[in-house]
């Protein structure tokens, strides 16, 4: 299957063109970053791992290099690291508040979990595996129930990039269907962001670790021309 077929069939027609505009933001640098482990079980995630003290200043700089005002809309993974990215965020621009999503969250490293970041080189070894397979679909329009048994398993149980981006595109779906003009910064993760970011690209999302990698607290436009990518 070629790009443009699989462009086509992984985006909702109706949305091709987005009508708000978007920013990915990864969170910043954080507490498992320091100890150098995988933290991507949404239990453990959510309640611990959050923001290392040195994280503010990566934030800030980041925010005062955009024009962000007020209306500034912050949805983020309900991650500690994540969550503490947003609402720091939301305080430099004087927001409103931050929405949490869960469709945002860290992709799952299955027995990955918990082990030395080194560790993450196997998952992304599965991920080039597939680059030769030409099967791989995501339905459209998005769909909650799409899981993972659409999709194959790695040996370590890693959750499939095409199931990590059909949630993202979940998250782009429901914000079209709320906001119209907006502009809506998203705080989510290394992979889940670099998986979209190839993806709007035009590449395989099994190809996310040939495109530059977001740093922690980076903060990056998503085109709001998908129609572009035909």
């Amino acid at each position: 299957m070629g790009k443009k077929t699989w462009l086509c069939h992984t985006f909702p027609m109706h949305i091709q063109t987005l009508k708000n505009r978007y920013w990915l933001m990864r969170h910043g640098r954080s507490q498992a970053n320091i100890a150098g482990k995988i933290i991507s079980s949404l239990e453990e995630g959510r309640a611990q791992w959050g923001l290392a003290p040195q994280a503010m200043e990566g934030i800030q700089s980041s925010v005062e290099s955009h024009s962000f005002s007020s209306n500034l809309v912050i949805v983020s993974s309900p991650f500690l690291r994540a969550r503490e990215t947003a609402e720091t965020v939301c305080a430099l621009v004087g927001g409103g508040g931050v929405a949490l999503d869960e469709n945002l969250r860290e992709r799952w490293f299955g027995t990955l979990d918990g082990k030395e970041d080194s560790f993450y080189s196997q998952a992304w070894k599965w991920d080039e595996s597939h680059l030769a397979q030409k099967t791989w679909d995501v339905p459209s329009p998005p769909n909650p129930s799409w899981g993972k048994d659409s999709v194959a398993e790695s040996p370590e149980g890693v959750e499939d990039c095409l199931t990590v981006l059909q949630r993202l595109l979940l998250v782009l779906h429901g914000q079209e269907k709320r906001h119209t003009g907006a502009s809506i910064l998203l705080v989510s993760h290394g992979d889940p962001l670099d998986i979209l970011l190839a993806w709007s690209q035009g590449h395989s999302p099994y190809e996310h670790r040939k495109i530059p990698g977001m740093n922690t607290a980076e903060i990056r436009p998503l085109s709001s021309r998908i129609s572009s990518l035909y």
